[in-house]
């Protein structure tokens, strides 16, 4: 650890500060109240806390890669039959039915209007 004395307070290398910047985070102090208890140079903090940030927003921004890509509208599918069943009278009236509708329905619907299968 490699330290010298400034005006009373103690200034470490990068590395003590680093670890520091780590012990302030859990101490529930300001940076210039944990400094002022640690005899560090206020500014020194600033930056080795401002390293650890930089590092961890690194470390966010490799976890998840988002890659943005070109939304394409899904494919139509082929129409195989209507979706409905018409039914024009010859009176006017009209009758729509759900294509998918059941065959043994649709017969009695024949039926009761006097159709032949």
């Amino acid at each position: 650890m490699a330290r010298h004395q400034v005006n009373t307070t103690i200034v470490y290398d990068q590395a003590e500060y680093d670890k520091h910047a780590k012990a302030w985070e859990s101490s529930g102090l300001s940076q210039a109240k944990y400094c002022e208890l640690h005899n560090l140079k206020y500014s020194w903090l600033v930056a080795a806390r401002g390293r650890l940030v930089s590092t961890v927003s690194k470390k966010q921004k490799e976890f998840i890669q988002v890659v943005p890509q070109a939304l394409t509208p899904p494919a139509p599918q082929p129409r195989t039959c209507a979706s409905k069943i018409t039914i024009r009278f010859s009176a006017g009236g009209i009758c729509e039915l759900p294509s998918d509708l059941p065959l043994a329905h649709l017969k009695s619907i024949f039926a009761a209007l006097g159709a032949t299968l």
